[in-house]
């Protein structure tokens, strides 16, 4: 998954507190958003 940290850069994205929150569901497994076969699914 992408993560997209708005105003920050390379070098200073690991001192964001905002990183915990973007990446912990994703290491948790916990997703919010559809897997394609989901979607898929729900257009038949």
């Amino acid at each position: 998954r992408l993560a997209i940290l708005p105003n920050r850069t390379h070098y200073d994205v690991f001192f964001a507190p905002e990183l915990t929150a973007a990446a912990l569901p994703f290491l948790n497994g916990q997703t919010k958003v559809k897997t394609w076969d989901e979607v898929v699914g729900e257009m038949e």
